[in-house]
Parts: structure tokens; sequence; C-alpha cells
């Protein structure tokens, strides 16, 4: 059957290599070889802030759990199914789901504990972080990341975010994110803890400033509303 593949893949060569069914436009051509020029550029990350970020959320991963553990006296609280079961026990119902609109629901006339529990799940489920994983591992030797966009990704012709899938980062709300990202430069976790209180959601927000400009350049950053749907 490999044959039939070839024979496939020879027609479909035919189709698309068709200039008079589909032309490639003069601006499309271009827009493909900036895709690639861009690619191949990279964009610059800081290194010692994801590094710090991923110890640092790894710390703050067993300060939440270990205070779950001394609420519940559960063996892993992290547990769904443990969870649950203390819920149920607590709230006097059967609990069917921990997803993030059924636990607001679950906190609403709850005791304190049960409502502080939610709140640290939800605190130690925060997957914006592994962001920074990703960083890390697609490092390249110049310190850059390279193809996080890919050209015509999506069917409506618009790039597709691939790697740390940089159409999806975290916003930053605090006021004084120049400050938490020089603690978490200096790996000060207590003061960051301090500081901020909540350390996950201010690596969270600090995931957009891993991007830097190289030396002696600036980083612009914009954004059009509801693109897509303008275009579509």
């Amino acid at each position: 059957y490999c044959i039939r593949d070839v024979e496939v893949e020879l027609a479909i060569q035919r189709k698309v290599c068709n200039n008079t069914l589909n032309p490639v436009t003069p601006f499309e051509r271009a827009l493909y070889i900036f895709d690639q020029a861009m690619n191949d550029k990279g964009v610059c990350i800081d290194s010692e802030l994801a590094n710090n970020a991923i110890r640092m959320n790894d710390e703050a991963q067993d300060e939440l759990f270990a205070e779950m553990q001394e609420i519940t006296n559960l063996e892993n609280p992290n547990s769904p199914v443990q969870l649950k079961q203390w819920l149920s026990n607590k709230l006097g119902r059967p609990i069917q789901s921990l997803a993030k609109e059924d636990a607001k629901e679950l906190t609403k006339g709850a005791s304190e504990d049960v409502k502080r529990v939610l709140y640290l799940r939800s605190m130690s489920s925060k997957t914006s972080v592994k962001k920074y994983e990703a960083i890390t591992q697609a490092r390249c030797s110049d310190n850059k990341l390279h193809d996080l966009l890919q050209f015509y990704g999506a069917k409506t012709g618009r790039w597709a975010g691939r790697i740390v899938q940089v159409h999806n980062l975290p916003r930053n709300s605090s006021k004084d994110l120049a400050l938490a990202r020089e603690l978490v430069k200096k790996n000060d976790f207590e003061l960051l803890e301090l500081t901020f209180g909540n350390v996950c959601d201010i690596l969270s927000q600090l995931i957009r400033t891993a991007f830097i400009a190289k030396e002696n350049y600036s980083l612009c950053v914009c954004d059009f509303s509801a693109i897509e749907d303008r275009v579509i």
C-alpha cells in the first residue's frame, strides 16, 4: 500500500502546485518568507528567571500539599477520589465533579476549611507555570526559542502557537511585577511569598516576562482585538 500512498501524494502535489487552481499571491509568499526568517531568528529568553520559577513552583506546591494534608488528614489530598470523599463527608452530599465552575458552587455556604481546601487545590492545579518547563526544554544553544509560531497553522490562515503556546499566556495584573521579577531572579522564595502571598499565581503572571529582547533592543508587544473573528 506504500505504492498507493506515493500515487496519492503525487496527485496532491499536482493539485497544490497548479498555480491556476491555487495561486500563491505575492503577499502570501512575502508573509511565508517573513515567517521563516522570524522563526529562524527566534526570541531570547531569561533562563535564570525560568529556572528559578520552576524551583519556586516546586517549593510552593510542597507547601500547598502540606497544608491540604493538615486540614483534610488525607494521605494524598491531590487525589480526586480521596478529596471528593472528604468533601462529601463535609458537605453531606455526594460530589460528582471538582471542575473549576463546580468547585465555585461548592464554596457557597461551605465551612472555612472546605473553602480553604478548594482554594489550595485551585492554586496547586495551575498548569500555566508548566510553560516554564517547556521554555527550558526547548531552549537552544543560542539561549533562544525557535519555531514558536506556525504559518497558516489554522484553516482560517492565522498563525498557530507551538511549543510554549505564546497565544495563550496568562495576563499579568500585579502592579509590582518588576519587584516580583527581581525576587524570582534572586531566588528569594520567602520574600516573594511574604510580599505577594500566592507564589503560584505571581509566577504565572511572570511568564510573559521570560521572553526578552536581545541586548540594545526593545521588545514591543501589540495585539489586534478579535482579529480572527473580524477576518472571518
